[in-house]
């Protein structure tokens, strides 16, 4: 098994955000073709709502898997959660040992993830989580102050999946517990569209190279945040797209504010199934949201 640290900041570069490196060639993260977790999203009731929870709530966590080579095969998978142990200060990202542990689901019936119309890269279902209620009063830890509270604290998820055959891949993940409420809350932004540099559609797989950009909204410049004394501050939002494809290469893995555009050169077009270009949107407070073409 391979496992994906969501604090490999090689793999995003902007500083507390938790994502995954999942399976893959070291020299082209992005290529899809090997059981990959691509990324995990977690909201409260729609994909682009509220992402923040609050203790005692339960969150809706929705996996984004890809095994292009698996060709239909199937998975099952589990998952576990746990508070954040400290990981920030040096502990090990794990929850083996954590006094709260939660086995929250042990998927054992085979599933299929997406087919050849998009070469088997899609959502996984719908995964509930519940925070505990006492996420910051129990005794067991250390007391967290207000500031913390409502700057958010992580709930870690941990997922493993694997094929019938010893394929596997692993990633963790978080979810922010907060006290902040209303307008304060964390919302995931939207990946609106996936387009040519110059704003055309890219609708069948392309006969040459073509430059490619992400279309999103939601991204706020500013967030609000609590100094050490509790007092109101502003933080700065940024984000950046990371990229996945089934076939050729790119010449940017990563997208951002400083560099919009990576160009795809596409190869030769596969049988049997689709070509498909993922982009994967996180901001600096931890939101996600994804994107997906797939090319006949």
């Amino acid at each position: 098994m391979r496992f994906s640290s969501v604090l490999v900041l090689s793999c995003l570069s902007i500083a507390g955000l938790l994502s995954a490196c999942a399976n893959g060639d070291i020299a082209n993260p992005g290529k899809l073709g090997d059981l990959k977790i691509i990324g995990m999203v977690s909201y409260k009731t729609t994909l682009n709502g509220v992402s923040d929870a609050a203790p005692g709530d339960t969150i809706k966590v929705r996996p984004y898997l890809s095994w292009v080579n698996g060709g239909g095969a199937t998975v099952t998978w589990s998952m576990v959660a746990c508070r954040d142990p400290g990981i920030a200060f040096g502990a090990t990202a794990t929850c083996t040992g954590a006094p709260d542990r939660v086995i929250v689901m042990t998927q054992t019936t085979p599933v299929v993830v997406g087919d050849s119309t998009n070469a088997w890269t899609d959502f996984m279902p719908e995964i509930p989580v519940t925070i505990p209620a006492d996420f910051f009063t129990n005794a067991n830890f250390s007391a967290t102050s207000t500031s913390t509270q409502y700057n958010g604290a992580s709930y870690l998820i941990f997922l493993s999946v694997y094929g019938p055959l010893g394929d596997s891949d692993s990633t963790m993940s978080q979810i922010v517990v907060t006290t902040r409420t209303g307008a304060d809350l964390e919302t995931n932004p939207s990946f609106d569209d996936i387009q040519q540099a110059d704003g055309t559609a890219l609708t069948t797989f392309p006969g040459g190279k073509v430059s490619l950009k992400g279309v999103t909204s939601g991204v706020s410049p500013t967030y609000p945040g609590r100094d050490g004394s509790g007092n109101a501050i502003t933080n700065n939002n940024g984000s950046l797209i990371n990229w996945f494809y089934s076939d050729g290469t790119l010449s940017a893995n990563t997208t951002d504010q400083t560099v919009t555009t990576t160009d795809w050169t596409p190869g030769s077009k596969p049988p049997g199934r689709a070509s498909v270009i993922v982009g994967l949107l996180r901001d600096s407070r931890g939101g996600v949201s994804l994107k997906r073409i797939a090319l006949p």
